[in-house]
């Protein structure tokens, strides 16, 4: 089943590796596919097929993504590194009314999540952010 919340959460994700668009995206097995396109080079496009074992539900995925778009906004990241701490992180939430318990919690999911890179029909590599 199509969920535009899980897709946001992979689009959230791969903003920070600077791609493009995502194209071939489908769901099999509770797993969201595609590929990524970067067009950084003129007459050049790079892709990469991923996959994402989804894992959280989708108040979970909004939550995640709530942190990303403060991150990604306010630039406090450098690629797939964060450079915000946690103990920020939770200083600006908790002022935004959200409990300790799920600003933790909403943080260990943003760093378990792992998107897989494809190549040759074998999960690889992966993308994911980390501090």
């Amino acid at each position: 089943m199509q969920n535009n919340i899980q897709l946001q959460l992979i689009n959230s994700i791969l903003r920070f590796y600077e791609v493009d668009e995502i194209t071939d995206i489908y769901y099999k097995n509770n797993s969201i596919y595609g590929t990524a396109v970067w067009r950084d080079i003129p007459n050049e496009v790079n892709l990469q097929k991923f996959v994402w074992k989804i894992c959280l539900d989708n108040e979970k995925i909004k939550r995640v993504i709530t942190i990303l778009d403060h991150i990604f906004d306010n630039k406090k990241f450098y690629h797939d590194k964060i450079l915000i701490s946690d103990d920020e992180i939770k200083e600006i939430f908790l002022r935004k009314n959200w409990d300790i318990d799920t600003i933790e919690q909403t943080i260990n999911n943003l760093y378990n999540i792992d998107i897989r890179m494809i190549d040759d029909e074998e999960e690889t590599d992966s993308f994911f952010l980390h501090q």
